[in-house]
């Protein structure tokens, strides 16, 4: 009954082994992550994945990532325990954590690495709470980050039923030297119209534009990226383009004039110490 209502409303159900499974490992997912946020989100873990300028393949940032394990459930991925915490609430604190432990993680690099552009991800539900600008603005002040060096990234394609707020709440961001990015720009909510109402500084290309750039029958992604591109320019907005997987997308996007780069190219997404090593590596080229 309720997978039917969840998920198949109006429609005659019939009961499924495989249906039971998934219900009762989402209760099980539910109950281990209300025991990893209750014992100091343990099991959570942020895993960075580089930003690279392309005129000197050198790393110039990272995103962070949330990564899960739980006592007893070793094997989620992103995509559902994301949407289990979603689902019944504990998305919010949760969100506040990897909000601390991304500015945290920033300051914690500054003095060794320098500078370097730290993004994390917010949905549309967390812009709109009513603790978020208070607890990011505490954040900064703890850590005593650089406000500039992070950025926000909207990340979500939900319908946006309140533009005008979430538009206030960008242009407050922004005033207090925030970044704020458009994730997966292209798809579901991160629309061209979007940008009539929203003041953004990043425009984030979704990585299904740029995946197969490199093969035969695929010049319509090259049109399409290089004119969102030349858009982005044109409104004075920077841009990140995602997804870049190998070393012949990577040559063609640099060559667009991007502001940043970002993919398996370079990195898949790595725990601190890997993305240390990194950086070192860096740092003994420049």
């Amino acid at each position: 009954m309720e997978y039917a209502k969840t998920n198949r409303r109006g429609d005659l159900v019939f009961f499924s082994v495989e249906i039971a499974r998934k219900h009762e490992r989402g209760l099980a997912l539910r109950e281990d992550l209300n025991q990893s946020i209750k014992k100091d989100f343990r099991g959570f873990e942020l895993f960075f994945q580089p930003f690279v300028n392309p005129g000197t393949n050198l790393i110039a940032g990272c995103e962070c990532l949330l990564r899960w394990k739980g006592e007893k459930i070793k094997d989620s991925y992103p995509m559902e325990f994301i949407k289990v915490l979603e689902d019944y609430g504990g998305i919010r604190e949760v969100g506040f954590w990897v909000m601390e432990q991304a500015i945290k993680q920033q300051v914690a690099w500054r003095d060794t690495y320098g500078e370097l552009q730290v993004s994390f991800n917010v949905s549309y539900q967390q812009f709109m709470d009513e603790d978020f600008e208070n607890r990011l603005i505490s954040y900064v002040e703890k850590y005593g980050v650089n406000p500039s060096y992070m950025i926000i990234e909207l990340t979500e394609s939900c319908q946006v039923d309140k533009p005008q707020e979430l538009a206030s709440m960008f242009d407050r961001l922004r005033g207090r030297g925030f970044k704020v990015a458009l994730d997966d720009f292209g798809t579901a909510y991160a629309s061209l119209e979007m940008l009539k109402c929203l003041h953004v500084d990043y425009i984030k290309v979704e990585h299904s534009f740029v995946r197969e750039l490199s093969e035969p029958g695929h010049d319509i992604d090259y049109v399409i990226i290089d004119n969102l591109l030349r858009m982005c320019r044109r409104l004075g907005y920077d841009s990140i383009v995602e997804g870049v997987e190998n070393g012949k997308v990577a040559d063609i996007v640099g060559e667009m004039d991007v502001t940043l780069l970002q993919g398996y190219y370079y990195s898949r997404p790595v725990c601190r110490n890997d993305f240390e090593k990194l950086l070192e590596e860096d740092k003994q080229q420049s």
